[in-house]
């Protein structure tokens, strides 16, 4: 539920929820980025441009069970399910913890964590993560996100659609969209990766056939015995590189070449490149990159039936509903909350959502905390009418009584009132704006202003001349209609020109603009982050 509003993400420091950070629903809200700037340039009071670069992007990775708004700058949840954060990646989906070595096959929307190890050809299916703490003697391992297994893997079958991460594997088959990480050996295996790096002092690749997309890197490939057959393969623009030794009869297949090394080569790199198979020194594995990822500029899936939400801690309603206004980028009007805890934290924590969508405030929740406020009315002579601005009181606060507006509305001589329409207002819960009657004439404005800018054009100064008896005090507008008159476009403090008339202090000159000066770029940050990290 977008709104054509856009609301400015002016959080001065992150907001980051980690309490509740195990649980979420369709829709809500999980992080705000807020985009790196361009470094403003300085203007000044007369709208003469003083001169700035661009601050440093932040890429969020959207994982499982995520989608980013269209702008990219939020990212909601499309399904129930625990948030965790892997550096920039979010991922949201239910996990399956299973506390003993595993005795049937697993089929589970979501991540399993596997606190044992399994022994016998079981089948372990999950949409997310699969993690195994104890040894895999046997079994088919199937995940739509990565697989780690903390320690030696035999005899398996092991597909993911990210990562894969072991000590050691031998004889087994290895599928991965991603990386697959070995700290030791693999020996005698099936491999298929983005990356396969043989991490250690005991990282070789020997027997079986291995082939990766971007990278083969391995302390040892190949083996003395001649009767084990190793292969390896990689694709146009890879690399192969041996820390070790690459010992003889190894097959080499780089992107369209093929070769066997005939004697034992040592610390080398073969790059598969366009122009053919080129040697350099042994270069490190690049194994802190991560296979593509989707990006926050593209969007996941459709949010149209997904009523957005979003976790804040706020000490009273009005609080809450400010924050979700602009966390969600929807009018603080048109939304509701409910307290989601109020346990562990000096501040309750709620949910902020669409009116209409989760059901009613608890009263007692605003009884308890929801701060007393008096109703407050104002009244606004426009060109097409007078209207009635009204507040209405809250909890204990004083309420508008029709009576007040009324000798209001007397005391300043206004005629051709609808009292209907004045008794309507008074009875309304909500903020609210209504016509009353016709345009008011009043007696003449009075009163000057004079406005001075300094010789560096940096700083403009206000002074109000009072206007003589009989004649209205001239208004806001006229000092803003002054200064744009001057020049002055850059700058301008409202608020001093209205406290200014609020405490009367007139026949004095008054900062009143001040130059924006250039400011340096900012990078893009997270506003707002819920969830733990790993």
């Amino acid at each position: 539920m977008e709104n054509d509003t856009t609301y400015q993400i002016d959080t001065q420091e992150s907001w980051k929820i980690e309490s509740l950070g195990e649980e979420c629903i369709p829709g809500q809200l999980l992080a705000v980025k807020k985009p790196s700037t361009h470094g403003k340039p300085g203007l000044t009071v007369t709208g003469i441009e003083l001169s700035p670069q661009m601050g440093e992007d932040l890429h969020v990775i959207l994982g499982r069970n995520t989608y980013a708004s269209e702008d990219g700058l939020r990212i909601y949840s499309t399904a129930f399910g625990k948030i965790t954060w892997h550096g920039n990646r979010v991922d949201v989906e239910r996990e399956l913890e299973i506390d003993r070595d595993v005795e049937e096959n697993i089929d589970f929307d979501g991540r399993i964590k596997i606190l044992g190890g399994i022994s016998k050809k079981y089948k372990i299916y999950a949409t997310g993560d699969i993690t195994i703490a104890g040894t895999v003697m046997a079994g088919e391992i199937k995940a739509g996100g990565s697989v780690e297994i903390n320690q030696e893997v035999r005899n398996a079958t092991i597909i993911a659609g990210e990562n894969i991460k072991a000590p050691s594997v031998k004889e087994s088959s290895l599928e991965a969209k991603g990386n697959i990480l070995i700290e030791g050996a693999l020996m005698n295996c099936n491999v298929n990766g983005y990356r396969v790096i043989c991490s250690g002092r005991k990282g070789i690749i020997a027997g079986g056939s291995v082939c990766a997309k971007k990278e083969i890197n391995a302390m040892a490939i190949g083996n003395e015995r001649s009767s084990i057959q190793t292969e390896i393969k990689i694709h146009q623009g890879g690399n192969i590189s041996v820390a070790g030794k690459l010992y003889p009869k190894v097959k080499m297949v780089l992107g369209r070449r093929t070769m066997i090394a005939k004697k034992g080569l040592k610390r080398l790199t073969f790059k598969a490149e366009l122009s053919g198979t080129t040697t350099t020194e042994y270069q490190e594995p690049k194994i802190d990159l991560p296979a593509p990822q989707q990006e926050v500029t593209k969007q996941k899936t459709s949010k149209s039936n997904l009523p957005p939400s979003v976790l804040v801690y706020a000490s009273s309603l009005e609080e809450g509903k400010k924050k979700g206004a602009e966390l969600l980028n929807i009018p603080a009007t048109e939304l509701d909350c409910e307290m989601v805890s109020n346990d562990h934290t000096d501040l309750p924590i709620l949910r902020i959502f669409p009116k209409g969508i989760f059901g009613p405030w608890k009263r007692e929740w605003e009884d308890m905390y929801g701060s007393p406020r008096d109703g407050i009315f104002e009244l606004e002579n426009r060109p097409d009418g007078l209207y009635l601005h009204i507040t209405p009181h809250r909890g204990t606060g004083k309420k508008i009584e029709p009576e007040d507006v009324i000798s209001q509305i007397q005391e300043q001589g206004f005629t051709g009132i609808d009292s209907s329409k004045v008794l309507e207002a008074c009875k309304t819960k909500v903020t609210t704006t209504i016509k009353i009657g016709i345009m008011q004439f009043t007696k003449d404005i009075g009163g000057k202003v004079k406005i001075d800018i300094s010789d560096d054009r940096l700083k403009a100064y206000f002074t109000i001349i009072p206007p003589e008896k009989g004649d209205l005090m001239l208004g806001q507008e006229d000092v803003l209609s002054a200064l744009k008159e001057n020049g002055v476009i850059v700058g301008v403090k409202e608020d001093v020109i209205a406290d200014t008339f609020k405490n009367k202090q007139f026949e004095k000159p008054i900062l009143v603009a001040e130059a924006l000066l250039p400011q340096a770029s900012q990078k893009a940050q997270l506003a707002y982050q819920i969830g733990s990290s790993k």
